[in-house]
């Protein structure tokens, strides 16, 4: 006796089912993370800017004290960026920051490249990193 060979052939477009739900969750990814980005940048445009002086520069920013020298002759987009870090900690602190600072600077979220905090949430110091 020969063993009998199925005669079912092999069901068709599975892989091409695949691939459509791949890029269909891939779309919505990619549009989630634009409605993302879209509204963190509108939040930071409706940011009340930092304290001027008469000239218009920078000198303080509101729940992290004066600036530093370094940041004061930042650009406007650099000291708009820390201005607001500093309101959304609450926020940034859930954002990892990929360029390493976790280990050589001992960062644990974004939060950290703008400012040192205390264990309730106070900026104790301006950080470098974030200016770059």
């Amino acid at each position: 006796m020969s063993a009998a060979k199925s005669s079912r052939p092999a069901p068709r477009g599975s892989g091409s089912s695949q691939w459509k739900v791949f890029l269909a969750g891939a779309l919505v990814l990619v549009v989630l993370v634009g409605a993302g980005a879209f509204g963190l940048s509108r939040m930071k445009a409706k940011q009340e800017p930092a304290t001027q002086t008469p000239a218009g520069n920078p000198t303080h920013i509101e729940g992290a004290g004066p600036m530093p020298q370094w940041l004061t002759s930042a650009p406007t987009a650099v000291v708009a960026d820390y201005t607001w870090a500093a309101a959304h900690h609450n926020e940034l602190q859930y954002f990892p920051c990929f360029c390493g600072c976790n280990q050589s600077a001992g960062h644990v979220s974004n939060s950290d490249c703008y400012y040192a905090r205390d264990g309730k949430g106070t900026i104790t110091a301006y950080d470098r990193h974030a200016y770059g």
